[in-house]
């Protein structure tokens, strides 16, 4: 897959960017409210030291404070109001409280399943949501109301997989215990006509007591047996977390939920398609992750995700041996969503759960692969690199990296101050292989047996009193050439097990490795507790090549980008007919002309100001 960045010159530089995302606006005023009376009774929770807070998919599970009302008649109750501007209109809301009290911490609600909690959005944008008061972690009273589940399963039945009379479908979720103990059956006085105008009489329906907490927010799905098939909602249903479950509030004695779709599949025509997978396993075996020999599978909604259904098989004659392909027949609703996921290995080891620029992507939480199923007979689809990481992703040999951090000043979270007489300061990161595992950092000060950290993290006074610490680090063949570190202050050099204290866990530094042509490269200073982000060229983020072109002169025209390797420069005269010239040699594993920035190494390059030239910054 090849994306670029384009820029061209005449006489001044233009920026000539693709069509920009659009994202259509929302927005919902959302009240939170829980009673934290039992903590309080508990000794657990005491005002005025312990916060309470709500995190969500509303502030991507940030923090928002609740506050009391010290007039109120209950002032246990912790309330807080939010402009949810992320969350569709309709859409489902899903959030979790949170107190800072050692014993308690993240609350573990819905039967003690940890879940979170969830609500649905006002379908118009600007409506208000109060939702009802919980109390924290459902401890306080609990609720016992009879709710209905009703799900049609016309389409299941229509596409061969559930069989009435043989089959039997359950409502199972944090009610229950996710067991199959409440099984539904066929109403057929219920009759629904779908948007083709085709009449089917095939809803399931079943009343059980619900015990949980009060105005609680149980999760729950639909499921059926012989075969253990699992529905997956639409992604509007589906409660954050990636587990794809529905909810509904339990609030009333006597509820009946709506009439679902079995996986929001409508009752519609039947496709059947020979799919063809294909994943790229090259980055993988480089790494040494995965050898020849090993299993590699698809998994997904067709498969009902079991491991081992569908093997892939390289051709050993093929130019790149290193690609695994199968062929699977598919019959499911035409245009259905069919989400799949490749694996390797016997654990087996998974696509990255991040978001996927080779194919669409479900989104948070899992980013499974997608693909709409058409009606055959073939569908090939192409070839992606398992987790979309690419050779060229990768440093292709080890590599020294200096680092220099500036430790004038510098305080750590634990509002140590940083004394160069007498504490050390380290940097930590993937690249340190920990127990030989690429990609894993060493751990941090804590725990009950301390580890020393590994020999030469430790950083190096440039001359005494300077307070600029500088090292020079291996980093080691396979590494992503954009990585996360961080510094940690080792308080009294006694330990050699610094701290993880230079910012919040999981905020660090991420530069980008951008010319390996000499195998040495020197990062931009940094300074302790700026968690720069340098600007990455890749499929996600094309923009951040930040290619310039400059006024001629002296005949030439000056040419400035953020190179890394595997991106590099191509030239067109004209746009409408022209032909791009490759400049391969500007590729960041081979040029070494430019000059340092903020945000590491600017590759520079002069071009002939003859005629008019269009420029674009390509990853193949």
């Amino acid at each position: 897959m090849k994306f670029s960045y384009l820029v061209k010159f005449a006489w001044c530089a233009t920026f000539l960017l693709g069509a920009s995302a659009i994202t259509n606006a929302s927005s919902s005023i959302v009240t939170f409210s829980v009673d934290m009376s039992v903590q309080l009774g508990l000794g657990t929770f005491i005002p005025g030291t312990d916060q309470v807070s709500v995190h969500g998919t509303f502030n991507n599970f940030g923090t928002f404070v609740l506050t009391n009302n010290p007039s109120a008649s209950n002032t246990n109750i912790y309330q807080g109001t939010v402009v949810d501007t992320t969350n569709t209109n309709g859409g489902l809301e899903t959030y979790k409280f949170y107190c800072t009290d050692a014993s308690l911490g993240w609350e573990n609600p819905l039967n003690g399943s940890g879940k979170n909690r969830s609500a649905r959005l006002p379908s118009n944008s600007g409506g208000s949501l109060v939702l009802p008061t919980v109390f924290f972690n459902d401890a306080g009273l609990q609720s016992t109301n009879q709710v209905t589940f009703q799900v049609d399963m016309a389409q299941r039945i229509n596409i061969g997989g559930f069989v009435p009379g043989t089959s039997t479908v359950y409502a199972r979720g944090t009610m229950n215990g996710w067991a199959e103990t409440w099984p539904l059956t066929n109403d057929p006085t219920i009759i629904t006509t779908n948007a083709l105008g085709l009449v089917t009489s095939n809803v399931y329906v079943g009343t059980y007591t619900v015990a949980t907490g009060t105005n609680s927010s149980p999760e729950f799905k639909f499921a059926y047996e012989p075969g253990g098939d699992w529905e997956t909602p639409a992604v509007n249903n589906q409660v954050g977390g990636g587990d794809g479950n529905r909810s509904f509030l339990d609030t009333a004695a006597t509820q009946i939920l709506p009439i679902v779709y079995y996986s929001d599949q409508p009752y519609a025509p039947v496709a059947t398609n020979s799919v063809t997978f294909q994943v790229d396993m090259t980055a993988q075996t480089f790494l040494g992750n995965f050898t020849p020999g090993m299993s590699v599978n698809v998994l997904g909604a067709f498969n009902g995700w079991a491991v081992g259904s569908n093997p892939l098989t390289n051709n050993l004659s093929a130019a790149n041996t290193n690609i695994y392909s199968a062929v699977i027949g598919i019959t499911n609703s035409l245009n259905t969503v069919e989400t799949y996921k490749f694996t390797f290995g016997s654990g087996p080891t998974y696509e990255s759960s991040s978001p996927k620029f080779t194919t669409l992507d479900t989104g948070p939480n899992d980013y499974n692969r997608l693909f709409n199923l058409p009606n055959g007979p073939t569908l090939v689809l192409p070839v992606v690199n398992f987790s979309d990481v690419e050779i060229s992703d990768l440093l292709q040999a080890d590599t020294a990296v200096t680092f220099t951090v500036n430790m004038n000043g510098a305080v750590g979270t634990d509002l140590h101050v940083f004394n160069s007489a007498v504490d050390a300061v380290y940097i930590n990161g993937p690249f340190a292989n920990y127990n030989g595992q690429i990609g894993n950092w060493y751990p941090w000060l804590g725990g009950v047996n301390p580890v020393t950290a590994p020999s030469g993290f430790q950083m190096i006074e440039t001359s005494p009193t300077s307070g600029i610490y500088t090292n020079t680090l291996i980093i080691p063949k396979g590494t992503s050439v954009d990585f996360d570190y961080k510094y940690g202050i080792d308080i009294g050099s006694a330990n050699q097990d610094p701290a993880d204290d230079e910012a919040i866990s999981g905020s660090n530094h991420n530069r980008v490795v951008r010319s390996t042509a000499t195998g040495l490269y020197s990062m931009p200073p940094d300074t302790f507790g700026n968690q720069y982000h340098e600007p990455y060229f890749y499929a996600l983020s094309k923009a951040s090549g930040d290619l310039t072109v400059g006024a001629p002169f002296g005949g030439v025209v000056p040419v400035a980008w953020l190179g890394r390797p595997g991106a590099h420069l191509q030239v067109n005269t004209s746009l409408a007919a022209g032909t791009w010239q490759d400049l391969g040699i500007t590729d960041g594993t081979n040029w070494t002309v430019g000059v340092v920035s903020t945000n590491g190494f600017v590759s520079k390059t002069n071009w002939p100001a003859s005629n008019k030239a269009f420029f674009r910054l390509v990853k193949p």
